[in-house]
């Protein structure tokens, strides 16, 4: 993805908030802006009795990536992967678009 003309790169910020003790399973993509381009937010699966806030894992990649970070992170029962653990795009994207308030999906 590309947010002001910068690439960042989903598998870096996948990385870094998957090094978080309290998250299982992580997924960024972009949400398409007029004026930034593309936005990069990160979909996260906390592990089964850990507690941690959105604002946390923002504070953790904030440190780790700077700008690269996600500008949101949402909660997800469950990150959508085929058998074989690739991700599904599409699943995602609709379920960002709802999380997010979106009227589509912008994968």
């Amino acid at each position: 993805m590309i947010m002001n003309g910068v690439n960042i790169y989903p598998a870096e910020i996948e990385t870094v908030i998957c090094g978080h003790p309290a998250v299982c399973d992580a997924a960024a993509m972009p949400v398409r802006s007029d004026r930034h381009q593309d936005i990069p937010v990160c979909a996260v699966q906390i592990a089964a009795g850990m507690v941690v806030s959105e604002r946390e894992l923002g504070e953790y990649c904030v440190e780790r990536l700077g700008f690269r970070a996600p500008k949101r992170i949402v909660r997800v029962e469950r990150i959508p992967r085929t058998e074989q653990g690739k991700l599904i795009r599409a699943e995602l994207g609709q379920m960002l678009a709802a999380s997010l308030g979106l009227g589509q999906s912008n994968s």
